[in-house]
Protein backbone atom coordinates (compact mmCIF):
# COMPACT_ATOMS: atom_id res chain seq x y z
CA UNK A 1 0.00 0.00 0.00
CA UNK A 2 2.73 2.58 0.83
CA UNK A 3 4.47 1.74 -2.49
CA UNK A 4 1.08 2.92 -4.73
CA UNK A 5 0.57 5.76 -2.34
CA UNK A 6 4.62 6.60 -3.11
CA UNK A 7 4.25 6.05 -6.71
CA UNK A 8 1.09 7.94 -7.05
CA UNK A 9 2.56 11.03 -5.27
CA UNK A 10 6.02 10.90 -7.26
CA UNK A 11 3.89 10.57 -10.73
CA UNK A 12 1.79 13.39 -9.62
CA UNK A 13 4.93 15.57 -9.12
CA UNK A 14 6.99 14.15 -12.19
CA UNK A 15 3.73 15.64 -14.51
CA UNK A 16 4.48 19.26 -12.85
CA UNK A 17 1.41 19.29 -10.73
CA UNK A 18 2.65 19.93 -7.57
CA UNK A 19 2.77 17.84 -3.99
CA UNK A 20 -0.79 16.15 -4.22
CA UNK A 21 -1.27 15.87 -0.44
CA UNK A 22 -1.25 19.63 -0.47
CA UNK A 23 -3.37 20.13 -2.93
CA UNK A 24 -5.72 17.50 -1.89
CA UNK A 25 -5.70 19.88 1.55
CA UNK A 26 -5.77 23.25 -0.40
CA UNK A 27 -8.09 22.13 -3.32
CA UNK A 28 -11.15 20.16 -1.90
CA UNK A 29 -14.13 21.51 0.72
CA UNK A 30 -12.98 21.62 4.20
CA UNK A 31 -15.03 18.49 5.78
CA UNK A 32 -16.10 16.39 3.03
CA UNK A 33 -16.07 12.94 2.85
CA UNK A 34 -14.06 13.71 -0.62
CA UNK A 35 -11.26 15.05 1.47
CA UNK A 36 -11.55 12.81 4.31
CA UNK A 37 -11.06 9.74 1.75
CA UNK A 38 -8.15 11.65 -0.52
CA UNK A 39 -6.57 12.31 2.81
CA UNK A 40 -6.71 8.88 4.50
CA UNK A 41 -5.48 7.41 1.25
CA UNK A 42 -2.32 10.03 1.36
CA UNK A 43 -1.48 9.80 5.18
CA UNK A 44 0.13 7.00 7.26
CA UNK A 45 -3.09 5.59 8.88
CA UNK A 46 -1.96 5.75 12.24
CA UNK A 47 -1.91 9.58 11.93
CA UNK A 48 -4.90 9.79 10.13
CA UNK A 49 -6.73 7.63 13.10
CA UNK A 50 -5.41 10.31 15.37
CA UNK A 51 -6.72 13.41 13.67
CA UNK A 52 -10.33 11.68 13.10
CA UNK A 53 -9.91 11.22 16.63
CA UNK A 54 -8.87 14.62 17.72
CA UNK A 55 -12.26 15.49 15.25
CA UNK A 56 -14.37 13.89 16.98
CA UNK A 57 -13.67 15.43 20.81
CA UNK A 58 -12.90 18.72 19.69
CA UNK A 59 -15.79 21.25 19.99
CA UNK A 60 -19.13 20.66 21.37
CA UNK A 61 -20.13 17.32 21.60
CA UNK A 62 -17.81 14.48 21.24
CA UNK A 63 -18.94 11.83 18.42
CA UNK A 64 -19.02 8.63 20.77
CA UNK A 65 -19.38 6.77 17.15
CA UNK A 66 -16.10 7.37 16.48
CA UNK A 67 -14.18 7.44 19.72
CA UNK A 68 -15.33 3.59 19.74
CA UNK A 69 -15.16 2.39 16.53
CA UNK A 70 -10.92 3.49 16.16
CA UNK A 71 -9.99 2.81 20.31
CA UNK A 72 -12.38 -0.20 20.64
CA UNK A 73 -11.32 -1.88 17.72
CA UNK A 74 -7.40 -1.52 17.57
CA UNK A 75 -5.23 -4.48 17.72
CA UNK A 76 -3.10 -4.70 20.42
CA UNK A 77 0.10 -3.64 18.73
CA UNK A 78 -1.41 -0.21 17.33
CA UNK A 79 -2.37 0.83 20.52
CA UNK A 80 1.05 2.57 21.54
CA UNK A 81 1.70 3.81 17.60
CA UNK A 82 -1.07 5.10 18.05
CA UNK A 83 -0.88 7.30 20.85
CA UNK A 84 2.51 8.27 19.80
CA UNK A 85 0.98 9.19 16.66
CA UNK A 86 -1.33 11.36 18.53
CA UNK A 87 1.39 12.96 20.86
CA UNK A 88 3.77 13.85 17.92
CA UNK A 89 0.76 15.60 16.16
CA UNK A 90 -1.16 17.36 19.18
CA UNK A 91 1.64 17.59 21.82
CA UNK A 92 -0.40 16.52 23.69
CA UNK A 93 -1.19 12.67 25.35
CA UNK A 94 -4.74 10.70 23.94
CA UNK A 95 -5.26 9.45 27.50
CA UNK A 96 -5.95 13.66 28.21
CA UNK A 97 -7.73 14.30 25.47
CA UNK A 98 -9.83 10.94 25.91
CA UNK A 99 -9.90 12.18 29.63
CA UNK A 100 -10.98 15.81 29.00
CA UNK A 101 -13.61 14.92 26.43
CA UNK A 102 -15.74 12.17 28.01
CA UNK A 103 -17.18 11.02 31.52
CA UNK A 104 -18.11 8.09 33.66
CA UNK A 105 -18.57 4.55 32.87
CA UNK A 106 -17.77 5.84 28.87
CA UNK A 107 -14.64 7.24 29.59
CA UNK A 108 -13.40 3.86 31.52
CA UNK A 109 -14.19 2.07 28.61
CA UNK A 110 -12.06 4.37 26.45
CA UNK A 111 -9.01 4.82 28.61
CA UNK A 112 -8.89 0.50 28.74
CA UNK A 113 -9.60 0.06 24.98
CA UNK A 114 -6.69 2.28 23.21
CA UNK A 115 -5.04 4.76 25.87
Amino acid sequence: QDYIKDEIRQKYAEYGYGDLKSDVLDLTYPDSSLKDLLTALLSDRLDFESQVLMRAMKGLGTDEETLISILCTLDEEDIFPLQTAFYERYERSLEEAVISETSGKFKRVLILAGT
